[in-house]
């Protein structure tokens, strides 16, 4: 029996995921806002002691409608004590499709989690 090559699987893989998408998006309206959580780690405990190991982050949002824009009213950050240490933006950011806000967290910010 021959084996289906892996640009075969792949092509079906990609065919199923674009038509589950289009019918998916066809029962859904416009969205008038939601709260999104994306953990972030400013550190990590390196094994076996335990130790802060300081890492960089970069939060990528990104407007994947080909038609409508979005807007970003607020992107905070807060430590593991749930208190607020930077916020991002001072006004709303509006995304235009397809556009893409890079947020950058360096290294030295050790304050978060």
């Amino acid at each position: 029996m021959k084996r289906p090559s892996l640009l075969t699987l792949f092509a079906c893989i990609v065919g199923a995921g674009i038509s589950l998408h289009a019918q998916s998006a066809q029962d859904l309206g416009l969205s008038r806002g939601q709260t999104v959580y994306v953990s972030v780690y400013s550190n990590i405990l390196t094994a076996p002691k335990g130790i802060p190991f300081s890492l960089e982050a970069t939060l990528i949002i990104r407007n994947t409608d080909m038609t409508s824009g979005l807007t970003v009213t607020t992107v905070d950050f807060y430590d593991t004590e749930g208190q607020l240490v930077k916020k991002f933006f001072e006004q709303p950011v509006s995304l235009r499709p397809l556009e893409t806000k890079h947020i950058y967290l360096p290294e030295k910010e050790a304050r978060g989690g």
